[in-house]
């Protein structure tokens, strides 16, 4: 897993916050499907199906409700609870480092985006994975801090791609 940047639009130089991360995907599938754990082994189930793309939707999905239920937590390096308030906790971390800047930049990943506006809406686990499902890559999602704490203002926006063919893409 990469760490994501964040930079406040002050001209302060990037910084690595590791809350940003994105999920272990390959061991909530694994924990989910055993045999799948072999990387080769899930690609080569996947491509004998017809559609591929569904097959893998279908799979992720399932491991992503086996992972957000709680029924397993002692299966997991990180469960679903810890890593909505890892992210909630990068968020906080974030407005507390842009000091007076106007503006933060975060760049990291959907699952990270989706446990932020989850709750940030308050709304089910179910819904969070419904909303990661379409979330565009490079779609841009903004949050506002006011008095009240944070707002969300913005979630996965992506005018800037629209028109050029072949740029949104959800993987």
């Amino acid at each position: 897993m990469r760490a994501s940047q964040i930079a406040a639009s002050s001209g302060s130089s990037p910084r690595i916050d590791e809350r940003w991360n994105e999920f272990d995907h390959a061991q909530i599938i694994a924990r989910h499907a055993p045999d799948y754990a072999d990387h080769e082994h899930l690609v080569a189930h996947l491509s004998a199906q017809p559609d591929p793309r569904r097959a893998f939707q279908s799979l992720f999905a399932a491991a992503m409700t086996r992972w957000c239920s709680g029924d397993f937590d002692a299966d997991y390096d990180e469960t679903w609870s810890a890593f909505q308030q890892r992210c909630l906790a990068a968020v906080h971390a974030a407005a507390e480092a842009a000091g007076g800047a106007d503006n933060v930049w975060v760049f990291t990943s959907g699952g990270a985006i989706a446990a932020v506006v989850q709750q940030l809406l308050d709304v089910s686990d179910a819904q969070a994975m419904r909303l990661s499902w379409t979330l565009v890559n490079t779609g841009i999602t903004q949050l506002h801090l006011a008095r009240g704490g944070v707002r969300l203002s913005t979630f996965n926006g992506h005018a800037h791609l629209y028109g050029r063919d072949g740029l949104v893409t959800y993987r």
